[in-house]
């Protein structure tokens, strides 16, 4: 349809554009590929057609028309399209709630309670769009091909994503789907990944100094929302960042090795098989292999 007065919402201070927009649309044609990292958590919805993606320990993840995925900030991803494909990506923020009455923070608690660690899963869990949600997926890529994009409707259009999501999905479902993002303290873990992805060489005391905690006091704050120590966390950032590039990636090992700051490729070669039991060139060519069979 013809969105009128277009002047007057193209010119308005709030209306989203480039980057900063809370909700954009992407298209991708026949094995093209992309990188998409958010500064924020987001949930990437596939329109139509069928793609792979990757980010972190997720290698070659197959997902198609009217499925979603759950995507954690400041985290690198590699979609590859099958065919030709329209995603929509929707950020959310440090405040987001499914209702009034029901938070992520409570969806967490509840997963502790029935003996969930409120890490990670290893398996991510892809959702697929019910007749709802899709209903409601098509109707906003319409607003957005119209060129509404005020930040009010946006910030309304994923209020209503949420609570679709709240009333159409069981807390189950919910618990795998957000898995990736889900930690007792959403805005402690923003500022630690926002920290982290200024600088992926940082140290402990570092970060603890950049959130303005003791050190004793990081730790302990850290160990409850990461389930784990800060160090422990670090290291692994680093693997996953260094397992996507060794999957994802064109730069020679020797070059990785210079870029994560270990003494020599040998050192590098070591940090792979502790972490993954595999060699770099192991891994490279496994995953290649599993990209061959996908048909990308």
């Amino acid at each position: 349809m013809k969105l009128l007065y277009a002047n007057e919402h193209f010119s308005c201070y709030n209306y989203n554009v480039g980057d900063n927009s809370l909700i954009t649309l992407l298209s991708l044609k026949k094995n093209e590929t992309t990188d998409i990292c958010t500064e924020s958590n987001c949930i990437i919805f596939v329109i139509n057609g069928e793609l792979t993606f990757s980010y972190g320990a997720y290698v070659n993840v197959y997902a198609k028309t009217m499925n979603a995925i759950v995507h954690p900030a400041n985290l690198n991803c590699k979609i590859s399209a099958n065919n030709e494909t329209n995603l929509l990506i929707m950020q959310l923020n440090v405040n987001m709630s499914f209702c009034d009455h029901f938070s992520f923070e409570m969806l967490m608690q509840e997963s502790l309670g029935k003996g969930h660690s409120g890490v990670k899963s290893l398996n991510i869990h892809i959702m697929e769009a019910n007749k709802s949600v899709e209903h409601y997926l098509l109707g906003l890529v319409n607003c957005l091909a119209d060129g509404l994009k005020c930040t009010y409707l946006l910030e309304m259009k994923i209020k209503e994503a949420l609570f679709l999501f709240r009333a159409y999905y069981s807390k189950d479902e919910l618990r795998a789907f957000f898995s990736p993002i889900l930690n007792n303290d959403l805005m402690f873990s923003l500022k630690v990944h926002s920290f982290y992805n200024i600088n992926k060489f940082i140290t402990v005391n570092q970060l603890a100094n950049l959130m303005n905690y003791s050190l004793s006091g990081f730790e302990k704050k850290f160990r409850k929302v990461f389930a784990m120590s800060a160090y422990q966390w670090i290291q692994n950032k680093m693997a996953q960042s260094i397992y996507h590039d060794i999957n994802c990636g064109t730069k020679t090992f020797s070059e990785l090795a210079y870029e994560y700051n270990f003494s020599s490729p040998a050192h590098f070669n070591t940090f792979c098989k502790r972490k993954f039991n595999a060699s770099p060139g192991s891994i490279r060519k496994i995953n290649s292999q599993k990209s061959g069979a996908t048909g990308k």
